[in-house]
C-alpha cells in the first residue's frame, strides 16, 4: 500500500462523524507534531549511526598507525640484535674467555664433588646396611624410613659417576685410572641397593594388606622417578642418534660463538640441523644419566614374583587342607 493510501485510510478512521470535521485543524496540528517527533527521532538515530561510523573509522586509522609503529619497532629490535652480535671487535677473544671461564667453574665444581665422593659412597653404604632386613624379608608393617634418602644419594652419586667417566674418557690414562679407583666401590653399592629393594618390593603386597601406605608411597615414588628419568634418557639418546650427536656428551657449556651461530641460524635457516642440534643440547640439561638404569622393570619383577609366590603358597595350603579332610 502506498503512503498516500495509508494516509487517507488513517484520515478516514479519524473523520467518521459530522462533528469530526470541526476538529480537522486540531487533527492537522496533531499530525504535524507527530511528524516533527518522528523526524527528530530519525535525526537522532541517524546522527548516532554516523557518530559510530566515524568512531570506527578513527579506530581503524589508529590501529593502522599502531601496527606500523609495532612493525618499525620490531625491525629496530632485530637490527639491534644483529648489530650486537656482529659489531663486537675481537669476537674470538670474548668467545675463548667465556669458554675458559665456564670450564674453570665447571672444573672447580667437579673437583669439590670428587673430593667428597668416597665419603659419600661410604655414608650411603652404611645407610643401606642399617636398613637391610635381618631375615632377608620385611614385615608388612616395616617403615624403612631412610628408603628415599638412600635412593636420592644413590642417584646423586651415579649421575656424578656418569659425568666423571665422560670427562675421563676425554682426558689422559692417568685421569681414567684415578676415576676408576675412586669409584671402584660404587658397583658394590649398586648391588647392595638391589639387595635392599628386592625384599622391599616383595613386601609391598603385605604392606598394602596391613595398610602400611607410607612404605607403599616411598616405593611407588622411587618407581615413578626411575620411569621418568629412564624415559628422558632413552628419548634423548634416540633423538641425538638421529641427529648424529654423541648422546654420552655430558658437557652442557655453550660458548658465545655457539650462541651467536644459533641466533643467526634462527633468522636465516629455521628448522635446520644446526637448530635441532642446539635444541638437543638444551634438552641435555634435563637428562642426568648416560644410560637407562631399568630399576622400575627390576623392582616390578620382584613385586610380581612375590605375588605369584603368595598365590602358589595359598594353593598349596588349600591342597593340604583338602588332603587332610580326605
Amino acid at each position: 500500500m502506498s503512503i498516500g493510501h495509508s494516509t487517507l485510510s488513517r484520515l478516514s478512521e479519524l473523520i467518521k462523524a459530522d462533528d469530526d470535521l470541526s476538529r480537522i485543524e486540531a487533527l492537522k496540528e496533531d499530525l504535524i507534531k507527530e511528524k516533527i517527533s518522528i523526524d527528530s527521532q530519525l535525526n537522532i538515530e541517524a546522527q548516532n549511526k554516523y557518530d559510530d561510523a566515524i568512531n570506527i573509522a578513527d579506530s581503524l586509522q589508529d590501529s593502522g598507525a599502531l601496527l606500523k609503529e609495532l612493525k618499525d619497532n620490531l625491525s629496530k629490535i632485530n637490527n639491534l640484535k644483529n648489530d650486537s652480535i656482529n659489531s663486537i671487535d675481537k669476537y674470538s677473544l670474548f668467545d675463548k674467555a667465556s669458554t675458559y671461564y665456564s670450564n674453570f667453574n665447571k672444573a672447580e665444581e667437579v673437583l669439590n664433588k670428587f673430593k667428597s665422593v668416597e665419603s659419600e659412597i661410604q655414608f650411603l653404604n652404611n645407610l643401606i646396611l642399617e636398613s637391610l632386613p635381618q631375615d632377608e624379608f620385611y614385615e608388612g608393617t616395616a617403615s624403612i624410613e631412610n628408603l628415599l634418602l638412600i635412593h636420592y644419594k644413590l642417584t646423586q652419586i651415579w649421575d656424578f659417576k656418569d659425568e666423571l667417566e665422560y670427562l675421563a674418557s676425554q682426558s689422559t690414562d692417568d685421569s681414567r685410572h684415578i676415576v676408576r679407583s675412586a669409584l671402584s666401590q660404587f658397583d658394590g653399592t649398586i648391588k647392595s641397593f638391589d639387595r635392599l629393594m628386592k625384599p622391599v618390593s616383595e613386601t609391598i603386597f603385605e604392606a598394602l594388606k596391613c595398610g602400611n601406605l607410607s612404605l607403599v608411597c616411598r616405593w611407588a615414588k622411587i618407581m615413578e622417578y626411575e620411569e621418568v628419568e629412564d624415559f628422558k634418557c632413552k628419548l634423548y639418546n634416540k633423538l641425538s642418534s638421529e641427529a648424529g650427536i654423541n648422546g654420552n656428551d655430558h658437557s652442557n657449556t655453550r660458548s658465545i660463538s655457539s650462541f651467536r651461530k644459533s641466533m643467526l641460524n634462527n633468522d636465516n635457516n629455521n628448522g635446520s640441523n644446526t637448530n635441532k642440534n642446539d635444541n638437543l643440547r638444551i634438552l641435555k640439561q634435563y637428562v642426568k644419566r648416560k644410560n637407562p638404569r631399568n630399576f622400575k622393570d627390576k623392582f616390578l619383577k620382584f613385586f610380581e614374583d612375590s605375588i605369584k609366590e603368595t598365590f602358589e603358597n595359598c594353593k598349596e595350603e588349600q591342597n593340604v587342607q583338602v588332603m587332610e579332610i580326605i
